[in-house]
């Protein structure tokens, strides 16, 4: 069985320079090293740019993923299919409250023959690569995310209930639930359902990776368990575990405590490969009044570099791109996308007001 890139990476880093918390889990450790913009082509190679057909105008990209099928987007209350090209060839269901429809999409997920959609964080439908709808459950609670892994399903949960475990594990063929686990303590239960809907799973062969808002911490995921892979310690501003451990009465208490800490709250997308990472995460802001900072940052393992910006680009792009202009989105953690808006162009011609262009790439 090969092994993959991440475990390799993990275990490298080990020896160079991490450090351990406990006897299992690695800590991976960026220097604070801000650049007015990070050239994206440092750590990633583009595979292929495609201009989305203007037929069926979007609105904000949340989410891009993709298998042989061809190109899924979700954006507003949709689920669009592309062609590899960028032609629109159809949706996953359609919004409604009949039999497969979707009141509101809280959430997607895509296989090699499935695509997942959460309705209003309590019903699971699944649909075939055409978007024909095949099968779905009504959920007893508020699931954040979910993930198709092989045949089973795993969602997380968004902790609204007093006994609620964290992970819930189905069959995708049956739909039945085959195993819950991690119980969640008191003192998470008062802010993990405060946590944006930013629950991540990431596939990589025979892995299955997760990681969430607030959290620097990266899990893996299985049918009976899930254990700390390794940690991200953002140059001493990662929250400590007294922060974890506090109970708070509301969302401002929480967000006041990140706040006057000036911490980093949580990795929100990574990829890796060979040595090297790319990460988008979110700091606390100069001033307090102002909301979290969404920043992108560079780890080179072979020589202990990183740096990080709140702007990328790559060479040849009209130029450089904050977060609140693209959705990065991840298909494994060695393969990444980007939505880019029209009028930073990449390759061809685009006019304002035309479908954002995708920009498909592998780290290095």
């Amino acid at each position: 069985m090969r092994v993959s890139l991440l475990t390799a990476f993990i275990c490298f880093s080990l020896i160079l320079s991490a450090c351990s918390r406990g006897e299992t889990e690695k800590v991976i450790s960026l220097k604070h090293h801000v650049v007015d913009s990070l050239d994206l082509s440092r750590v990633l190679r583009v595979t292929q740019v495609v201009p989305l057909d203007n037929s069926v105008p979007l609105g904000s990209i949340t989410r891009v993923e993709r298998n042989q099928a061809g190109i899924f987007v979700w954006s507003g209350n949709r689920v669009y299919i592309f062609s590899d090209e960028g032609k629109i060839l159809g949706q996953v269901g359609r919004s409604g409250r009949g039999p497969g429809e979707y009141v509101s999409i809280s959430n997607f997920s895509l296989s090699d023959h499935e695509v997942l959609i959460l309705d209003g964080y309590t019903r699971l439908l699944i649909y075939d690569l055409s978007g024909d709808f095949l099968r779905g459950i009504d959920i007893p609670y508020y699931a954040s995310a979910g993930k198709i892994f092989g045949d089973r399903i795993y969602l997380d949960s968004g902790y609204q209930n007093g006994n609620e475990k964290k992970f819930h594990v189905y069959s995708l063929e049956t739909l039945e639930e085959e195993n819950s686990y991690q119980e969640i303590n008191d003192a998470e239960r008062t802010y993990r359902h405060f946590m944006r809907a930013e629950h991540y799973y990431v596939s990589e062969d025979n892995l299955l990776l997760y990681h969430e808002g607030l959290n620097n911490r990266i899990y893996q995921l299985y049918p009976d368990r899930a254990e700390v892979v390794c940690s991200f310690d953002f140059w001493g501003n990662t929250p400590p575990d007294s922060f974890f451990e506090h109970k708070y009465e509301n969302v401002r208490e929480v967000y006041h405590s990140l706040f006057e800490g000036g911490y980093v709250s949580g990795v929100q997308k990574f990829a890796s490969g060979r040595g090297k990472f790319f990460l988008r995460y979110d700091k606390a802001p100069e001033t307090k009044t102002s909301a979290f900072e969404a920043c992108f940052a560079f780890l080179d393992s072979t020589d202990g570099s990183s740096c990080q910006s709140e702007r990328v680009y790559f060479p040849g792009i009209t130029r450089a791109l904050s977060s609140e202009e693209i959705t990065v989105s991840l298909t494994s953690s060695k393969d990444i996308s980007f939505a880019f808006p029209a009028d930073a162009l990449l390759e061809g011609t685009r006019s304002e007001g035309d479908n954002p262009q995708l920009v498909f790439a592998k780290i290095l």
